[in-house]
């Protein structure tokens, strides 16, 4: 079973913005956002193991 175009747009998606997320906290100067962007980082993760779950359920495991 391989992933569709819009899964893979899905995925590159998330794991993009999470990068981004991660890069933007290493920042000096944006201490007063590193809760929020964490946060969006801790939402990213989620979003990338629920991901990663259905693909393996899909697939059988």
């Amino acid at each position: 079973m391989e992933m569709t175009n819009k899964e893979k747009q899905r995925l590159q998606d998330i794991v993009d913005k999470l990068i981004d997320d991660l890069d933007f906290i290493q920042e000096p100067g944006h201490e007063a956002m590193r809760q929020d962007v964490g946060e969006n980082a801790a939402h990213g993760l989620q979003q990338l193991n629920e991901y990663v779950g259905d693909v393996l359920t899909k697939a059988g495991y």
